[in-house]
């Protein structure tokens, strides 16, 4: 009677609320697998085994960057494109292809050899004489040379060794540039 349907009534009721529930969990699970792809698409994954170049990257948590922009500079690892000065009398004879050194006080006795890349087509303002940046590329498998040194760069012209003072130091190659 009376009480078999009140036991239903509150058997019921219960059903409902244990519905409800199962709803919510799913819709929390729903959730979550969203936040875990959200996640996911926000981790950032170099190319390439190397350095992150970006001063104080951990001032960028929490900040939201519009697309395209680069987040973090990855230098590769082992691998480095330095700079030097070269005097205007001596450009016309410089040109990619040509064997070039680096030498640097801080690493003595060493010498990283590689081939001339490009030569600026204008001259570095600020200068008391005319020079013009030649960059070339040099492995360093070692990853003894550091951003900003300053030695010597020489330009290998046939039988002539062209030196030029590298005034504005060696600086890793930006070869990956990470934006979201």
């Amino acid at each position: 009677g009376a009480g078999g349907e009140a036991a239903r009534q509150d058997a019921g009721g219960r059903s409902a609320e244990a519905r409800a529930a199962l709803e919510q969990a799913r819709w929390f699970e729903a959730q979550i697998v969203v936040a875990d792809r959200r996640l996911g698409a926000a981790i950032l994954k170099s190319p390439a085994r190397g350095f992150v170049l970006t001063r104080r990257p951990r001032d960028l948590v929490g900040t939201v960057v519009e697309a395209g922009r680069t987040v973090l500079e990855v230098a590769e690892a082992g691998r480095w494109r330095i700079e030097i000065k070269v005097p205007q009398e001596l450009v016309p004879s410089v040109r990619a292809g040509l064997d070039a050194t680096f030498s640097t006080p801080a690493l003595p006795g060493e010498s990283f050899a590689g081939k001339v890349s490009s030569v600026g087509a204008s001259a570095e303002a600020g200068t008391a004489e005319p020079v013009f940046p030649v960059a070339f590329e040099a492995d360093d498998p070692g990853g003894r040379i550091r951003s900003g040194m300053r030695g010597q760069g020489h330009v290998h012209l046939g039988t002539r060794l062209l030196g030029a003072r590298v005034i504005g130091g060696a600086w890793r190659w930006l070869r990956w540039k990470i934006g979201v």
